[in-house]
């Protein structure tokens, strides 16, 4: 078993081990619902007017919202068991050290097939095609991870880090400081996915994430926006500015700008 083999198997053990969790909580809640309203006769209704009516709706409260739960944890812990059934079966990952000599092997089953399709005195027309353009496919991901990851120079600016980690195949983003809810969902909005092992951002190495690695500052830099005193004294005027409708501003131009604009 190679290192990634063992990740894909500790990712695995993670996902069943945090199903069983959910599923405990779950049982648990449904005993809660249960107990509740364990002091209720079955089928007794609730007797308006009676010194026990309020203590009866809130039992019976309780019961729906610890049923509530019950559900929706036993759902989250059925979500989470399929994804840990699903762990190493979508293939073979660039991330494997072994995965090129996986992909000759697949090919050249993929080749005897082929040629056992074109041995066969009848076949359809499209099982030649559509097995031609798979081996096609093949060699081409083969010849893409043969090619080496290209040098990236570290980048260490005051809000950020970005390196590159050759062992995992990763560009990684990490930030220096805190940021607010709507920066981290725009830079996860970007294609940077969140790892909370390393607390920071990663991208799968490719050539639009090294682009993207190189223009990680764009998050960071400063919009213009106009002054508080300009905004009260346009007033709904601003919005047309911003908006791109207005190039004047009582009769004097203004320069509209990609991310904001400029008195």
């Amino acid at each position: 078993m190679n290192s990634y083999e063992e990740k894909q198997e500790r990712r695995r053990e993670r996902l069943e081990m945090r199903a069983a969790r959910l599923k405990a909580e779950s049982n648990a809640a449904y005993k809660r619902s249960g107990d509740a309203v364990a002091g209720i006769p079955f089928g007794q209704p609730i007797l308006v007017g009676h010194h026990s009516e309020k203590r009866h709706r809130r039992a019976i409260e309780r019961s729906r919202n610890a049923m509530d739960k019950c559900c929706e944890l036993s759902n989250e812990a059925a979500d989470v068991a399929r994804r840990a059934d699903a762990v190493g079966s979508g293939g073979i990952s660039s991330d494997d050290p072994e995965a090129v000599q996986k992909l000759e092997s697949k090919l050249a089953e993929m080749v005897a097939r082929h040629a056992a399709i074109k041995a066969k005195p009848e076949h359809a027309c499209w099982e030649l095609s559509n097995s031609s353009a798979n081996i096609r496919r093949v060699k081409e991901r083969i010849a893409q991870l043969k090619k080496p990851i290209p040098e990236f120079a570290e980048i260490d600016a005051p809000e950020y880090n970005v390196s590159l980690d050759r062992d995992e195949n990763r560009y990684v983003l990490k930030l220096k400081q805190r940021v607010g809810k709507d920066k981290f969902k725009e830079i996860r909005g970007s294609g940077w996915l969140w790892s909370p092992r390393r607390e920071a951002f990663v991208r799968k190495c490719s050539p639009q994430a090294r682009w993207a690695a190189q223009a990680a500052g764009r998050f960071f830099e400063k919009k213009d926006e106009i002054p508080l005193d300009a905004k009260a004294a346009l007033g709904s005027k601003v919005e047309d500015v911003q908006a791109g409708r207005r190039e004047t501003v009582n009769d004097e131009p203004v320069a509209i700008r990609a991310q904001g604009v400029l008195l």
